[in-house]
């Protein structure tokens, strides 16, 4: 407790790991880390297991306070136009990669 780290991993407790995880040595500490699962994105970035810098952290797993806001809507219009208004595009992917 009131230890800082430098990364931070969020993981679905659902996901099946077949190998082990990578070690975080080979994984560049600037960057965010996302498996390419060649399927399973949706349109966005693949969220059910991601390797991050603390300093993005806030800005990962900040969806939910910009749904409950009210803001998340004007992300939406500023990424998709007006296209948003007319069909939904939103998925967990396809948000995530809204926010980045």
């Amino acid at each position: 407790r009131g230890s800082k780290y430098d990364r931070v991993v969020l993981t679905r407790t659902d996901l099946r790991w077949v190998l082990p995880h990578p070690p975080l040595s080979l994984l560049r500490p600037d960057f965010v880390w996302v498996p390419d699962t060649t399927q399973d994105d949706f349109g966005g970035i693949y969220d059910r297991h991601l390797v991050m810098p603390r300093g993005v952290a806030d800005v990962v797993l900040g969806g939910w306070r910009l749904l409950t806001s009210g803001k998340a809507f004007r992300v939406l219009l500023g990424i998709y136009g007006n296209e948003v208004l007319l069909r939904n595009h939103t998925n967990t992917e396809r948000w995530l990669a809204a926010r980045l």
